[in-house]
């Protein structure tokens, strides 16, 4: 189960070490991998490793890559021996929060994120003053708890500026 601590970036990417993992890693498996960019931060994603349609690994609809080339965001893969579990907070993230949220998706199965909660004010209608976390929703209907691990400012890891502006793509299904 990813904690705060586990959000800490090493200096550099193994990417040589990464590749060697990937080769031997079967769909199925479950991982943690630590995932870093601008928008969201760093996040963990733990979740069943399942191959998509392209041959690469994902886990929860996160890109991971192949022994080939590991995803260009992915800074670690673990592999885990048990599933994590969240003891459901009732404190709402705010924008800067650290939180783990347990979700399900059909397609996904369960899996947990942990990771700097970033508010997308941005979006209109129904997900107007979205929170996320690498991506995913938190008020999606599939996140069934969310655990606040740190409140803003309780913690040393880079907070993401919220979200003000989005291209196209970002609202492709």
């Amino acid at each position: 189960m990813a904690e705060l601590s586990d959000l800490w970036r090493a200096p550099r990417r193994d990417v040589r070490g990464m590749k060697e993992q990937l080769a031997a890693l079967e769909p199925g498996t479950l991982v943690a991998a630590k995932f870093e960019n601008p928008r969201y931060g760093r996040w963990i994603v733990e979740g069943e490793l399942k191959r998509s349609s392209a041959g690469d690994f994902t886990v929860a609809g996160s890109p991971i890559g192949s022994a080939k080339a590991p995803d260009g965001s992915l800074l670690s893969i673990t592999v885990l021996e048990e599933p994590a579990s969240v003891t459901p907070s009732e404190q709402v993230p705010e924008h800067g929060a650290v939180v783990r949220a347990a979700a399900f998706n059909d397609g996904h199965g369960r899996f947990f994120l942990t990771g700097t909660v970033v508010e997308a004010p941005v979006f209109d209608g129904a997900l107007d003053g979205a929170s996320m976390v690498g991506g995913w929703l938190l008020g999606h209907p599939g996140v069934a708890g969310i655990e606040v691990l740190a409140a803003p400012g309780e913690h040393d890891q880079p907070v993401p500026p919220r979200i003000t502006a989005v291209d196209a793509s970002a609202l492709e299904v």
